[in-house]
């Protein structure tokens, strides 16, 4: 079967985690011994294309085409939220290039590795990370800034009913999706979320400037790499840190890195407000190599984010031997298991009380450790694909009942 993957290559890194997952999942796409020939689709795939395997070839998607066509559609979607709906079809506008490379390579099956998912007539998988806007929608950048609420909606209410398959990574994100939308139990799959590459490969060397900046960290700190959205709970974790000092009578550091999405300002202006200054360490984005570093020294990633039911920091911090205490959010059991601490996200105390509860009980600490580098390495990036590549062959008996060299369109 020819197998298509959906791939936006070269991303901004400073997007998140997103973009370090869609590189995890290709690099293993390339080392799976399948046997289906698969084809990765970009329009940001650099000029020089990647060294093509026995059975996988990347092909570039002419990008202007899709600027054009991402414009086009922006326009027509306002049109058609009046009630115009047949002048928002990709008759109207013409195919998009994916669609065209599809039809042109007679692809079987697409995968979307990511949430970035357009209209096809090819049968496809779909992958959800989250559905924060329904479970969240107060928060800013999942309503009104960025990727806005209604635009969010739009795009899961049409393309998750008619995909063949759904991804996610745990029971509770299959409820989601199952209530949500309204999708057959069957059509939703759980394979969960592996840690990323960066976590499990052989360190690469520092950069003159990483190494100049770790050898200014703290001899105790907590750690955590979040961009700057309100949904990252900063201000929580501030107060649980303010809670340690004056509390607890503990000094612990924060080392924060994360590329500013909006809220930076806010939480810089807070750390003063706490009287923080002095135990506060901004990095800003950083790159994988350092970012290895400050987990592996660090007391403990604190990760007290409001989001979930999946979160990759926290598988990260396995592979690379730290501690995670970490938000009690719908699927954090499930996903973490009895290998970190949970607290209630809106309770900075307990969240305070169970790093003092690490901190005066180094036998958990270890304990910790051990069991998050066996969580991390019982399920890598190589075990979701071949999951995924599994649930495809599953899907090739249905797919061979019609040829893939006409798209059945009715006119």
């Amino acid at each position: 079967m020819k197998l298509g993957i959906y791939y936006h290559a070269a991303l901004d890194p400073e997007i998140g985690g997103g973009t370090i997952f869609q590189e995890t999942i290709i690099e293993e796409i390339r080392r799976n011994n399948s046997h289906h020939q698969i084809y990765i689709f970009s329009p940001t795939i650099p000029d020089c294309l990647p060294e093509d395997t026995d059975s996988v070839r990347f092909v570039k998607l002419d990008n202007g085409r899709a600027n054009k066509l991402a414009k086009t559609t922006k326009a027509l979607s306002r049109v058609a939220s009046y009630g115009i709906e047949e002048l928002f079809d990709k008759e109207f506008i013409g195919p998009s290039p994916l669609e065209r490379a599809l039809q042109g390579h007679k692809i079987d099956l697409l995968w979307f590795i990511s949430t970035r998912v357009e209209r096809i007539t090819v049968p496809y998988i779909a992958t959800v990370w989250d559905l924060a806007h329904r479970t969240h929608p107060y928060f800013p950048e999942v309503s009104v800034t960025g990727w806005k609420w209604s635009a969010r909606e739009r795009h899961y209410q049409e393309l998750l009913p008619r995909a063949s398959m759904i991804i996610t990574g745990t029971a509770v994100g299959k409820t989601e999706i199952t209530q949500y939308y309204r999708i057959p139990e069957h059509l939703v799959q759980v394979v969960p979320f592996p840690p990323s590459g960066f976590a499990l490969a052989p360190d690469a060397p520092l950069s003159k400037q990483a190494h100049d900046a770790g050898a200014q960290l703290p001899d105790r700190y907590l750690f955590y790499p979040a961009q700057f959205w309100p949904h990252k709970n900063h201000v929580g974790l501030l107060l649980s840190l303010k809670i340690l000092r004056e509390q607890y009578g503990l000094d612990f550091k924060l080392v924060l890195c994360g590329s500013d999405k909006g809220n930076l300002s806010y939480v810089q202006e807070k750390v003063k407000e706490l009287g923080l200054g002095d135990a506060v360490i901004f990095f800003g984005f950083v790159k994988t190599e350092f970012m290895k570093k400050l987990y592996r020294r660090a007391f403990a990633l604190a990760y007290p984010t409001f989001f979930g039911p999946d979160n990759l920091p926290p598988l990260e911090a396995f592979a690379l031997g730290c501690p995670v205490i970490a938000s009690r959010v719908e699927g954090a059991e499930e996903q973490l298991g009895n290998a970190a601490v949970l607290f209630d996200p809106n309770n900075p105390e307990e969240m305070a009380s169970r790093i003092r509860d690490l901190y005066e009980n180094p036998a958990l600490r270890d304990e910790l450790i051990r069991r998050g580098r066996e969580r991390a390495f019982s399920w890598t990036p190589s075990d979701y694909v071949q999951h995924v590549f599994d649930l495809v062959d599953k899907f090739e008996t249905i797919r061979r009942c019609w040829s893939s060299q006409q798209p059945y369109i009715q006119t």
